[in-house]
């Protein structure tokens, strides 16, 4: 526990002398009735802060995130850069009157600045928000808590121990199948034209079934309505590959995230297999969580990136001149300040 003593205890401490200096001289006792006041004051304005953080316990109740309304469903209620992040800690002395919550420590000795602390759902409840979380995968392994309750002559702070471990990934956009990638899945998707794939069944028609899907030639032949089942066409793969050179910017670092999870996001809500592949050799398990989460989590080392020069149905690279899309044989510049809305409107552009 750190104690600092402010301006406020000096002058008491002066006036109190003062006073009972005074009361020595002139032999009157409401003076020395003054000074035992403000001796009274000086023990309380210094035992309140230690006494108020002497009795906190703090745990963590859960965490949720808002701002940003993910495209994909699965991605609901997760934390991504710029959302604001809100903390339930639950424990015992926490009134927001009495104490100054933050920041939140971090793993490594990082912090997270603290906007707001509000009253939770009851009185052993608080809401610690962060605003504008950067991206990345934060591990809090504290957070400070100071007070200077009730006079404010000194203000005492201690680190409470917390273990919250909150993940922040990029945003996305979701844009139609890049046409230079590969074939898409949408074409092949039975439920958009009507079927497609070897035919697997055909049966009796039923009210939850798609019109579409009734082979009306067996239906004419056996007196009823028949529907065929087929089996779904693999769609082709799409594999993205983030280049990032050194020297490049941090902001043309973290519009080439957001693009390649945009390409990625893409390709899952076609239903499309990818793969994406980071710098310096870092594998990406297939499937969009992986992929997410490793975006989350990844950072531009100090080296230049791998050798392997394979081709990629998409890339994005960032280098000294900027923020580059190749899709196919064709390549475009981006600008890094787009937004992930106006960096799919981008990636239209070149279909």
């Amino acid at each position: 526990m750190r104690v600092t003593p402010s301006r406020r205890l000096a002058g008491l401490v002066l006036l109190t002398a003062l006073v009972y200096l005074g009361g020595m001289t002139s032999l009157v006792i409401w003076l020395y009735i003054v000074a035992a006041m403000l001796c009274g004051l000086l023990l309380v304005g210094i035992a309140g802060p230690l006494l108020t953080l002497r009795g906190i316990g703090v745990r963590s109740r859960g965490m949720r995130a808002s701002g940003f309304v993910a495209p994909l469903t699965q991605d609901s209620g997760l934390a991504f850069e710029g959302d604001r992040v809100v903390l339930d800690l639950e424990g015992t002395g926490l009134d927001p009157d009495r104490l100054l919550v933050g920041p939140l420590l971090c793993a490594g000795g990082g912090e997270l600045a603290v906007s707001e602390v509000r009253a939770g759902a009851d009185p052993a409840r608080v809401e610690v928000v962060v605003d504008a979380c950067p991206r990345g995968l934060h591990r809090i392994t504290g957070v400070r808590v100071v007070s200077g309750w009730p006079l404010g002559l000194v203000t005492a702070g201690r680190t409470q121990r917390l273990e919250v471990d909150v993940a922040v990934h990029p945003r996305y956009a979701c844009v139609p199948v890049l046409a230079g990638s590969a074939r898409g899945a949408a074409a092949d998707d039975p439920a958009r034209r009507g079927g497609a794939g070897e035919i697997a069944n055909i049966r009796a028609y039923q009210p939850e079934d798609d019109r579409r899907r009734i082979h009306w030639l067996t239906s004419a032949r056996a007196g009823e309505l028949m529907v065929v089942e087929r089996t779904p066409e693999t769609a082709e793969g799409v594999e993205c590959r983030l280049r990032v050179h050194p020297g490049a910017s941090a902001e043309g670092v973290e519009a080439g995230v957001r693009l390649v999870a945009s390409v990625a996001a893409s390709c899952t809500a076609e239903r499309r297999p990818v793969r994406v592949r980071l710098p310096h050799g870092a594998a990406v398990p297939a499937g969009w969580s992986a992929i997410r989460t490793a975006l989350a989590g990844w950072r531009p080392g100090a080296g230049p990136d791998g050798a392997d020069e394979s081709p990629a149905a998409v890339e994005v690279t960032v280098d000294r001149g900027g923020l580059r899309l190749r899709v196919g044989g064709t390549t475009v510049p981006v600008d890094p300040a787009l937004t992930p809305d106006e960096l799919a409107a981008a990636v239209e552009g070149i279909r």
